[in-house]
């Protein structure tokens, strides 16, 4: 295994991290030797800043979720998966999903208007700006944000509802909405979507040719917040390529 370190990463601050650039063939398990030939880049920051909670904080959290409406035990498994926008959080979730349905996504509601390839209740909740204060007010979101004039949120119903049915639960979301929940459910782990270069992912959004130029900026601008605040993340992968990336997610989730 090759040990790097992180640019631009105070290292007294991560001192006890384990930060480490392997292909498949050096992350040798017997679990995951089927991949020897699929190179990938994985950051492991050992659980960051909240793996190192006292039980007794954990409980605290917990007791928290409860009160909150949160049917989270210590056997749910919850992972939230965040990007700078164009980064292709969206195809590596689905390509991850496709292999492994006994993972669900958490669906998050917005009032940003649908576009033509997506799907309501697939890709978000679309709902209008009334029937949003009408949750929040209600205390139905487990965190919320607004973006760029549209307003974003999880709701605990939704996964409350997955809970029924699986302990496997992936979020997507922005650093500062993922940062929230980590500090009611210690347990879930976050995961960063790095693109290979800035350059790429400037390409990327203008390949998408969904925004004006002024929001391109904006999400380009937004990329030094996205990319500060996951320094207290658990992982990073960098989305090199969709198969190397969904590697890296199965290694992480300890998936053979």
């Amino acid at each position: 295994m090759k040990i790097a370190a992180l640019n631009n990463v105070n290292r007294q601050t991560l001192a006890k991290s384990t930060i480490a650039v392997t292909t498949a063939a050096a992350a040798v398990s017997t679990t995951h030797s089927s991949k020897k030939n699929t190179q990938k880049t994985t950051y492991d920051k050992d659980f960051g800043i909240w793996g190192r909670s006292t039980a007794a904080e954990i409980q605290a959290a917990q007791d928290m979720a409860k009160i909150q409406g949160l049917k989270i035990t210590p056997n749910s498994n919850i992972y939230i998966l965040s990007g700078s926008s164009g980064v292709g959080k969206d195809t590596i979730l689905r390509a991850f999903l496709a292999k492994h349905p006994e993972f669900k996504l958490s669906v998050s509601h917005t009032t940003r208007k649908q576009r033509p390839n997506e799907k309501d209740g697939v890709d978000y909740y679309f709902v209008n700006e009334e029937e949003f204060y009408h949750g929040i007010e209600n205390g139905e979101f487990l965190e919320w944000a607004d973006f760029s004039g549209n307003k974003y949120g999880t709701k605990k119903e939704t996964i409350n509802n997955i809970l029924k049915k699986t302990n496997n639960v992936i979020l997507k979301l922005d650093t500062k909405g993922a940062l929230k929940i980590k500090k009611l459910i210690p347990q879930a782990k976050l995961i960063f979507v790095a693109p290979p270069s800035i350059k790429e992912l400037e390409a990327r959004l203008r390949g998408r040719g969904t925004e004006s130029e002024d929001a391109i900026q904006r999400r380009l601008s937004a990329i030094k917040t996205e990319m500060k605040n996951s320094k207290q993340y658990d992982f990073q992968i960098v989305n090199d390529t969709v198969d190397n990336a969904v590697t890296s997610l199965e290694d992480i989730m300890g998936i053979s």
